[in-house]
């Protein structure tokens, strides 16, 4: 899944909780908060430029199951265009 925001307070809980439940978990936050984020159990961190790519290379150009944005404008398109096809996107 990915999760934007993986370093503020929503991302950090849904980080343990999808962990917690075996996901394999991308997170985007800025460079500046990725320690905070990986401690948390990140198997990936991007920062926001480029999602789409990032994601895509990660996933071996399949695509993520699931995507988690409370960021809104600037990771939307980014967001629905990292889903593999018949993916689910949750918008918060």
């Amino acid at each position: 899944c990915l999760i934007h925001a993986s370093a503020g307070g929503t991302g950090q809980l849904m980080v343990q909780m999808a962990k917690i439940l075996g996901a394999n978990v991308i997170g985007s936050c800025s460079p500046s908060k990725a320690d905070v984020a990986l401690s948390l159990g990140l198997d990936y961190c991007i920062d926001y430029s480029d999602i789409e790519a990032k994601v895509k290379e990660i996933t071996k150009g399949r695509g993520v199951d699931v995507v988690y944005d409370g960021v809104g404008a600037t990771t939307w398109e980014a967001s629905l265009n990292s889903l593999r096809p018949r993916g689910m996107a949750v918008f918060f």
